[in-house]
């Protein structure tokens, strides 16, 4: 058993069911995937799954793009962080 499965089950969270905010299935894969090899991806390899891959690849491409280099996310809590943002974006009304 991998350390993170020792900690899923040491938690017992092995029967929880999560959630994806739209656009980051492919990120959900990719973690999935590595998880099973204990290695998790970085958080480059994430935020360029997010602007590569999925339904919302160039919605994610022109919204980063959009940021100021300050305001951009370099951690993978920021990441997260942003998917909310980024929902509420898509929410609003475009004229």
């Amino acid at each position: 058993m991998s350390a993170i499965d020792t900690q899923i089950w040491d938690r017992d969270v092995h029967g929880t069911d999560v959630s994806l905010s739209t656009g980051t299935q492919a990120v959900a894969d990719m973690i999935k995937d590595r998880a099973l090899s204990g290695i998790l991806p970085t958080f480059e390899e994430m935020s360029l799954t997010l602007q590569s891959q999925g339904a919302e690849s160039d919605y994610w491409t022109t919204f980063l793009a959009h940021l100021e280099p300050k305001c951009r996310p370099a951690t993978i809590p920021g990441l997260g962080r942003l998917t909310y943002i980024i929902q509420g974006c898509q929410a609003c009304p475009r004229g």
